[in-house]
């Protein structure tokens, strides 16, 4: 049971990173809240959905570079290069993150094969890369800040 609840925080996590690095690149569109909440909230069951099938690496990968695309043509201020651009940069920033922890606990296993199936190792290796992912995401996220992008204008 613990492990499901891992592996669900882990999703809730990743969405909330995606949401958090698009906000800090674009502006937010003048829509209603509660279609980008229903958004947010189909993107999180279905993460976790796919977090399910630990092994189901390509599926996932899919849906988050999709969904972060959507999210930014959707709801924000983006041309399609740009979300394309975001989507991209969120997935190999996690992706980094991913191989890096697979990497650091595999000095540890042997068989870095276990941490794709369910069970303690891969409990470990979500927590882990979560507890790395989510201060770097936030960290480049705010140098990639919009506000900090903004030239001011000389008068």
């Amino acid at each position: 049971m613990i492990y499901y609840f891992v592996e669900f925080a882990g999703s809730f996590a990743n969405i909330a990173l995606l949401v958090l690095f698009v906000d800090r690149l674009f502006q937010k569109k003048d829509l209603y809240l509660r279609w980008f909440y229903l958004y947010i909230a189909l993107l999180i069951t279905g993460q976790c959905i796919l977090s399910l099938f630990p092994t189901w690496v390509m599926p996932r990968t899919i849906y988050l570079l999709l969904g972060g695309f959507l999210l930014a043509i959707l709801f924000y201020e983006a041309q399609i290069w740009q979300a394309i651009f975001a989507s991209a940069a969120f997935f190999t920033l996690i992706a980094v993150v991913e191989v890096l922890a697979m990497l650091l606990i595999g000095l540890r296993i042997q068989d870095t094969e276990i941490l794709m199936q369910a069970g303690a190792a891969r409990l470990i290796y979500v927590v882990f890369s979560n507890l790395i992912q989510i201060p770097l995401v936030v960290l480049i996220s705010h140098f990639f800040s919009r506000k900090i992008l903004i030239i001011p204008k000389n008068p």
